[in-house]
């Protein structure tokens, strides 16, 4: 057997989390989706214990309505390398299956996990307290670079009105 080392082991870990994070989500029959939120995050370098890195999201309705957003990815846990500028896709699940114009404003928790050697993927299942919305990974983060992370993950959101 090949031992795996302490990154090895916590990026795995950080893996399984998201997947058990998003299948609950796609179980859980209260949530619906109201739409999605595409967010592009600026490149940056992973410090050991984490990162911060500033986004723009948009917010296309099931309804035809679009919001935008500003806000900030913050994550804690093993983030080491440089990565250029990534985009992620995520569906917006609310319990009423309906929110009002700027509801995804707020703080977001959960777990992440990436690895990047040139092009690489990430996802991130995000929680809210706050505004009972959950944000489940639609399609993987796609971003260039060289980094591996793992860990929890926390993004704020501030609706941009016009």
């Amino acid at each position: 057997m090949i031992p795996l080392s302490q990154l090895t082991r916590t990026m795995l870990t950080s893996a399984a989390l998201v997947a058990a994070a998003g299948a609950a989500v796609a179980d859980d029959d209260k949530n619906t989706q109201i739409g999605m939120l595409e967010c592009t995050v600026e490149g940056g370098v992973g410090l050991l214990l984490g990162s911060k890195k500033d986004m723009t999201c948009t917010f296309e309705r099931k309804d035809g309505g679009t919001e935008k957003y500003t806000g900030r990815v913050t994550k804690i846990g093993v983030d080491i390398g440089v990565t250029k500028e990534s985009h992620i896709k995520w569906a917006v699940l609310a319990p009423s299956g309906k929110a009002d114009a700027g509801a995804l404003a707020g703080k977001y928790d959960g777990v992440t996990a990436e690895a990047t050697v040139a092009g690489g993927i990430g996802a991130n299942a995000l929680f809210s307290a706050g505004n009972n919305l959950t944000l489940q990974p639609f399609s993987v983060q796609d971003q260039k670079g060289l980094n591996i992370a793992g860990g929890l993950a926390q993004i704020k959101l501030d609706y941009v009105t016009e």
